[in-house]
């Protein structure tokens, strides 16, 4: 992972939340709304909690989303979010979908709109 951004997803107050690669041209995460390249996103309330994964919504869950086009939802792990500021969110992310596709650390997303 190289950085992650946040963009308001839904008109209640839901956001995505992109963590994306070291593939990424930019160096400014708010300038990549949107990637062909390999990320994980997840979709929630921005609130200081832990959650486990994968979400009680399912949709709303990380998901891995290939460079080809493919998603899978990672099948377990937890987000804990420590701290949300006016532009950024403070948090830890570990998800696994199998052996070899796992994201793991801490990290801090910035919030775009």
């Amino acid at each position: 992972m190289k950085f992650a951004n946040a963009y308001i997803y839904s008109s209640d107050f839901k956001y995505q939340i992109k963590f994306l690669s070291t593939l990424e041209g930019a160096e400014d995460p708010c300038t990549v709304p949107s990637t062909s390249n390999s990320h994980v996103s997840i979709i929630m309330k921005l609130q200081r909690a832990s959650f486990s994964i994968p979400l009680p919504i399912i949709e709303e869950s990380a998901r891995f989303n290939w460079s080809n086009g493919s998603t899978a939802i990672a099948a377990s792990g937890f987000l804990e979010i420590f701290d949300i500021d006016n532009s950024r969110i403070f948090g830890y992310l570990q998800a696994q979908l199998d052996d070899e596709n796992t994201i793991e650390g801490s990290f801090e997303a910035f919030i775009c709109n």
